[in-house]
């Protein structure tokens, strides 16, 4: 059900037909939460490494993968809930350990990349920041400064247009695209994601974690610039909060349907339905696939 409600978006099915970057930031993101979750669970030292080595990968695909990292940062400073068996009474020194691991294996997998962009632009963070790193081709084209003669809003101008944007994310990405970079639809089911999301994480104290991770990135998501598919990358994570949150609640009320496969398959067909559909629209508007160069070029 949560691979169906992640393929259901036709975004992400339009997305997987591109070279943009956000379906493998997802994927690293979606890997490192899983093996964050494993080694809070078991304390696994490998599962560890590859929390790190995941969270360093987002990193390395995008700039945005650094918010993920730290995330992963942050969980290892809080203790597992199966600790190591070595691990002393008070956790501090398994906390040690684990934050040193983790250190460790992200450098090893970070530094290469962004040594890389340094060598060639004397800026990790390139374009980005050249108040701190210098002038550079690209910084008038993202500075984001308002034309000569214009005033910078107000405070309460900048929040009242931070809160509508954000308000308003979950219709956007389905009816009013144009506010978002005109890219494809979300799955309509978007819509309803938000309160349904509350509820299953009050229900279910598993999920929330992730719950919190997506939702923190959404927070941030009106002040990066207009454009749909930086949410691409934590709605596996949205979509597996649904889905067990649906899974246990169905199991209890409705037990014997859902081990009925014929009842899951069609429950996973019409959540991702959207994606099929908006597939055959575009193949139905755009015609036969091009097969010679004078096809291609109109």
């Amino acid at each position: 059900l949560a691979a169906a409600l992640w393929l259901g978006h036709p975004i992400v099915a339009f997305l997987g037909t591109t070279g943009y970057l956000e379906p493998l930031l997802a994927l690293f993101v979606t890997a490192a939460c899983w093996a964050v979750a494993r080694w809070r669970a078991t304390g696994e030292r490998a599962a560890l490494a590859l929390a790190a080595l995941f969270g360093a990968s987002a990193a390395d695909v995008k700039y945005f993968g650094l918010f993920f990292l730290a995330a992963v940062a942050a969980a290892v400073l809080c203790p597992p809930s199966r600790p190591p068996a070595d691990a002393d009474p008070a956790g501090s020194r398994a906390r040690w350990k684990a934050a040193a691991t983790c250190l460790a294996v992200a450098t090893a997998f970070v530094l290469p990349w962004y040594g890389r962009i340094v060598a060639l632009t004397g800026n990790p963070l390139f374009p980005f920041l050249p108040q701190l790193f210098g002038e550079n081709a690209w910084s008038a084209a993202i500075s984001g400064a308002p034309p000569a003669g214009a005033t910078s809003p107000s405070w309460g101008e900048g929040a009242s247009s931070y809160l509508r944007r954000l308000v308003g994310l979950p219709w956007d990405i389905v009816f009013r695209r144009e506010r978002v970079g005109q890219l494809p639809p979300f799955s309509p089911l978007a819509v309803v994601a938000v309160p349904l999301l509350a509820v299953l994480v009050l229900r279910d104290r598993r999920t929330r974690a992730l719950a919190a991770l997506g939702a923190t990135w959404c927070l941030l998501l009106p002040l990066l610039p207009e454009d749909s598919r930086y949410l691409v990358p934590v709605l596996p994570l949205f979509a597996l909060v649904i889905a067990a949150g649906l899974a246990d609640l169905f199991a209890d009320r409705f037990p014997d349907r859902l081990r009925r496969r014929p009842a899951l398959v069609l429950i996973v067909l019409l959540v991702s339905s959207p994606a099929w559909l908006y597939a055959g629209y575009r193949m139905a508007r755009l015609g036969r696939l091009p097969t010679t160069p004078d096809q291609r070029a109109v």
